[in-house]
């Protein structure tokens, strides 16, 4: 038999090979296109989340380092929370609109408080206010901070923009508009200066919105990072008692106890039957209602009257709320009860209640997410 000739037995061979390269170039490319389409379709690795900071507690305060540390009176973190506040004077209470930082717990080495003062993040300074008469102006010494941190990294919505820190009251600054600071790097001292007659610092956070709006200072030092200073809304830091159902003059009072340095309270809803109409956010008062900050709480809510009992930063809770009860308040008819520990206290005044109620549901919420909802089933005066 004839062999095939050996120029034809090179043709074939050339064109088998053809075949399979050509083959070889379809699969590839349509694994190509198959990676291509993975991607549009979503299957690629998901984008990292942006970055944010852990903040820095910015007045330093032995009392982290010791675990079985109890606030008091004379030793504590935070001596001012954010929200409604009592105040002796013409107004039921003023809008806090920061946090309060203790600084008279080292008097040997800083016998006026004037402790060091640290930025929370990184940031620039944008704003140093130093007036030659700090006591003309409500803030006194006064240094923003704004951070390369947007404030949906710490619970926020994108509208809010980048986080921004003001820092109050101080007796002197160490930084100038434009400086680069690191977290923890100090930006001044603790002082009085401006309307304030003690030595302490006070820590506002704004957001985009407005001059100035205020959101809770919780959202950086929430109980995950400090949780030797604040506790979660939750159950077993909440207690509700039902005080008063007076069907004649058509309301029903609330009183609200929050266990120790609750301060990511962010507010209310006292539903009465379907109607969900008396509810409060704090941060929302900031940014919306900042001229009544200081009025107290006259047609801030409809229906819903607000009386705070003096927060008291250390000590029996008692004690802070004997004295000076303004005439008419609750407190006035029923005084807070006996117990140590550090708490913040509302009583709630539904106003504008229908004698047919039936169903009153008080919600407490905080700002990172968190609330307990408890049901009023029986009032411990009712007329």
């Amino acid at each position: 038999m004839q062999g095939p000739r050996p120029s034809e037995s090179s043709g074939h061979a050339g064109a088998r090979g053809e075949r399979v390269n050509r083959t070889f170039v379809v699969l590839g490319l349509a694994l190509a296109l198959l990676v291509g389409a993975a991607g549009l379709s979503g299957a690629a690795p998901k984008k990292k989340k942006g970055k944010k900071g852990k903040p820095v507690w910015p007045l330093p305060n032995p009392s982290f380092k010791n675990k079985a540390f109890v606030p008091s009176s004379a030793n504590r973190q935070i001596s001012g929370v954010f929200g409604p506040r009592l105040k002796w004077g013409g107004a039921r209470y003023d809008h806090h609109e920061g946090f309060d930082f203790f600084a008279q717990y080292d008097p040997s080495t800083y016998p006026r408080g004037y402790h060091p003062v640290l930025s929370v993040l990184p940031g620039v300074v944008s704003e140093v206010i130093s007036p030659a008469n700090p006591e003309r102006t409500e803030t006194g010494r006064k240094v923003v901070i704004t951070h390369p941190f947007p404030w949906t990294a710490f619970g926020g919505s994108k509208e809010w923009g980048p986080v921004r820190t003001a820092y109050l009251h101080l007796s002197s600054i160490a930084v100038k508009k434009g400086d680069r600071v690191k977290a923890g790097q100090e930006v001044g001292r603790a002082g009085q200066s401006g309307y304030t007659s003690t030595t302490h610092l006070h820590l506002n956070a704004y957001r985009n919105g407005g001059r100035d709006v205020n959101v809770n200072p919780a959202r950086l030092f929430n109980p995950k990072l400090f949780p030797g200073v604040s506790l979660p809304i939750h159950k077993s830091t909440v207690e509700v008692v039902w005080l008063e159902r007076d069907k004649a003059a058509g309301t029903a009072l609330v009183r609200v106890y929050l266990a120790r340095n609750v301060y990511v309270l962010d507010g209310f809803v006292f539903a009465v039957d379907k109607d969900k109409r008396r509810s409060v956010s704090f941060e929302h008062v900031s940014a919306t209602q900042r001229a009544k900050r200081d009025t107290g709480d006259e047609d801030l809510v409809p229906g819903l009257r607000i009386y705070p009992l003096r927060y008291n930063g250390g000590g029996a809770i008692e004690r802070v709320n004997s004295s000076n009860v303004p005439r008419g308040w609750p407190m006035a008819r029923y005084p807070v009860p006996g117990g140590k520990g550090v708490r913040l206290g509302f009583d709630l005044l539904a106003t504008d209640v229908p004698p047919s109620a039936k169903k009153f549901k008080l919600t407490v919420f905080g700002v990172l997410g968190k609330k307990i909802t408890a049901t009023g089933k029986r009032f411990k005066a009712e007329k």
